[in-house]
């Protein structure tokens, strides 16, 4: 039986199968396939008549994933947006040369303290664990993917990630305080839209503007 979940896969694989890297190398188009045929056997199966079988979101989103890593193309990812019912840590963060330091205060955390881990996991070893589900052409790339795009810290501590990396939702974080070690239980919260960026409505409307005035 065809779920729904194969037919999104399928709609995913139509789309991908555009991609330069496809039509240009027939031995990655094979291997493409081959793995497009690996993914979709998973969401074929034989159900009792009159139910029907759902798989949970995580796993469709797994299966997306894994077709998209196949290009190490940061042009090609799959990015879901945040809702009101979607949890997360509420905790901006950026990276300074190999550092990930709060943007703001967190709790009784100061702002510029540093995150050196996630349950008990160091925050290089989730960068190169990471690398592996998101689509990128360098490491610099999965570094700032993970916490500017699409949102600003959506690939860190959104709840799908943490679960993706420690099967949990509220997770115990290092801090680096004045060079202590501060550790911290760190509880989801839902979105509330502090990690969108600013409208660009402005700027665009104006290139816009210029872009279609005729000249003189």
């Amino acid at each position: 039986m065809r779920t729904k979940s194969a037919e999104d896969l399928t709609f995913l694989y139509a789309k991908l199968s555009k991609h330069p890297l496809l039509l240009l190398d027939q031995k990655k188009r094979t291997q493409f396939d081959e793995l497009y045929d690996q993914e979709l056997a998973r969401f074929y199966t034989v159900v009792p008549a009159g139910q029907n079988k759902t798989e949970a979101p995580a796993e469709l989103i797994d299966a997306m994933t894994r077709l998209t890593m196949f290009f190490h193309d940061g042009h090609t990812n799959i990015a879901l947006p945040y809702t009101p019912q979607d949890k997360c840590l509420h905790i901006p963060c950026d990276w300074q040369d190999d550092r990930l330091l709060l943007l703001q205060d967190y709790e009784d955390i100061p702002a510029g303290s540093q995150i050196t881990a996630i349950e008990n996991t160091s925050i290089e070893d989730i960068v190169d664990c990471m690398a592996k589900r998101i689509p990128h052409e360098n490491i610099y790339l999965v570094k700032s993917r993970l916490v500017a795009y699409p949102y600003k810290n959506y690939h860190l501590f959104s709840e799908m990630n943490l679960k993706f990396l420690f099967h949990r939702e509220n997770c115990e974080i290092a801090f680096s305080v004045d060079g202590k070690i501060q550790k911290k239980p760190c509880k989801m919260q839902n979105y509330n839209g502090f990690l969108q960026f600013k409208e660009e409505n402005d700027f665009l409307s104006g290139l816009s503007q210029r872009l279609c005035k005729p000249p003189n």
